[in-house]
């Protein structure tokens, strides 16, 4: 199984990690694959309690892949704002 976790910027006060999306995937000794993983902007947001409203904050977020959350092969970040 290929998962897709997220780390938000601090100023967002959510968890270390989140799973955001995961696919299974059968492969055999030594084969690999390509896994496409799509995040709406809705999935970055959090929900801020002073404003009422999902909120999306500013900074670097990464995007870890991996098989699990404790085993995580590699990353991509990007930043917003």
């Amino acid at each position: 199984m290929a998962q897709a976790y997220l780390a938000s910027p601090k100023s967002a006060d959510e968890p270390p990690l989140q799973l955001k999306s995961y696919q299974k995937v059968a492969l055999d000794p030594g084969e690999s694959a390509i896994v496409t993983f799509r995040l709406a902007s809705n999935e970055l947001a959090y929900f801020d309690e002073s404003l009422n409203q999902p909120v999306v904050a500013d900074g670097r977020y990464k995007l870890f892949v991996g098989s699990s959350s404790r085993d995580l092969h590699d990353h991509v970040s990007f930043e917003l704002g």
